[in-house]
């Protein structure tokens, strides 16, 4: 008999859990996808903050001895409950120097569909922001991720989606990571580019005073690129891993 992945919600305020299986036809009706169902129990956390209209959701998968978020962060609230400002415009996205968040072009749907960006200050408040349990990984625990589907040339392919990518270039999603092109907001006018060709995902470690470690993955290679340069108010999306 095969097992079905396991759907577990968690309301953060009030330590409620209920369990329900899905079937894998209902995984990709929730843009669940990418996991393995067959010999598999698969935990799909969905979390709630004090904001009913908050999007924080995301599945998770145990990549070696991690556990990491497998969808990209949501949240628009710290950890203690604070709003995190979204901002729209380009010239104050650029001069800002607190966290702050912001879709897609400003396109609410192309943020339920690839997630927020966010920018560094927003990653290393020290109000949170990640779910308690959770943080965002550093540059060292994103390298053990990388090592561990195969390295810096050909980790990408076990990271990537099935889908999605420009001109074919999507991966096996191996590992269930299932990282999509969403793209990235620029710091130096705010501007937005590369969806459907690139992701991008902050660590919590910085570089510089202005510049902080992320990754890239993109559509014409399988390699996992390592980039100490960015600016800290460049938008990127953001993966957690289990404390």
């Amino acid at each position: 008999m095969k097992l079905l992945p396991k759907l577990f919600l968690l309301s953060l305020g009030t330590g409620f859990l209920h369990t329900q299986d899905f079937t894998p036809t209902h995984l990709f009706e929730h843009e669940y996808s990418g996991l393995k169902t067959s010999t598999e129990t698969v935990k799909i956390i969905t979390s709630s903050t004090l904001n009913k209209e908050s999007e924080n959701k995301f599945k998770t998968i145990q990549i070696g001895n991690q556990v990491w978020s497998a969808s990209n962060l949501r949240v628009d609230h710290y950890r203690n409950g604070d709003p995190i400002p979204q901002v729209q415009d380009p010239a104050e996205w650029c001069k800002i120097n607190y966290g702050a968040w912001c879709h897609y072009e400003n396109d609410t749907q192309k943020g339920r569909a690839y997630g927020k960006l966010y920018n560094w200050y927003a990653v290393n408040d020290p109000r949170g922001l990640a779910p308690s349990g959770w943080h965002v990984p550093s540059d060292r625990e994103w390298q053990t991720l990388v090592d561990y589907v195969g390295g810096s040339q050909t980790g990408g392919n076990e990271l990537k989606w099935q889908y999605g990518w420009k001109d074919n270039g999507n991966g096996n999603d191996g590992s269930g990571f299932s990282a999509i092109p969403s793209g990235y907001r620029t710091a130096n006018d705010g501007s937005f580019g590369n969806l459907g060709s690139y992701a991008l995902f902050w660590t919590a470690t910085e570089s510089s005073r202005d510049e902080a470690y992320e990754r890239t993955l993109g559509y014409g290679n399988a390699k996992v690129y390592r980039n100490s340069g960015n600016s800290k108010r460049s938008g990127f999306s953001v993966r957690l891993v289990r404390d």
